[in-house]
């Protein structure tokens, strides 16, 4: 960046850069190295580079246990679904038609395989994504919403109930590809 007198390196003492592990690379890096300031990160998701970034200098952790003990967030429970695709894999069959999906443009297509596939459960949604089993996960979600997780939540007006909740996982909304 070329410097600026409306904005010298020196108008600021310190930095603060929440979420820093994704905000200080690429455009944002520059910003960050062209001020002459003290930078204080913050995030709860850091790695490798962000370590580098800051030379490994954290003064400071809050943990999740920590948090939970302090009460600013709530403990959680893990509830995993698996299918039999999700644990060994599955076969994708000769004849069958498959989209496939260009990972720069985006751009979609139909083709015919012409020899089974066979993908492991480390592909399925990284090369390779099942909607039916995508389906099977959501069905099973729901039903255990009702008969395990929170069994008796029915309201004054007889519908069922689901406490706020957080969902994460992998992101698998997409069609079949390879």
């Amino acid at each position: 960046m070329e410097y600026s007198a409306k904005v010298p390196i020196e108008q600021f003492d310190f930095i603060v850069v929440d979420e820093c592990h994704r905000s200080i690379y690429n455009l944002w890096k520059q910003v960050l190295d062209y001020f002459d300031a003290f930078l204080i990160g913050l995030t709860a998701t850091f790695d490798k580079w962000t370590f580098g970034f800051f030379n490994e200098n954290v003064v400071s952790q809050y943990t999740y246990e920590q948090s939970v003990t302090h009460g600013v967030n709530v403990p959680y429970d893990v509830y995993t679904i698996e299918t039999e695709i999700s644990k060994n894999g599955d076969v994708i069959k000769i004849g069958w038609f498959v989209e496939y999906r260009d990972k720069l443009t985006r751009q979609k297509r139909w083709q015919q395989e012409d020899e089974d596939t066979e993908y492991t459960r480390n592909d399925l949604d990284k090369k390779i994504v099942n909607p039916s089993q995508i389906r099977n996960i959501i069905k099973e979600f729901r039903r255990a919403l009702q008969t395990e997780l929170f069994p008796n939540r029915v309201d004054e007006n007889g519908d069922y109930e689901v406490p706020k909740t957080l969902i994460f996982l992998r992101p698998t909304a997409m069609p079949m590809i390879l």
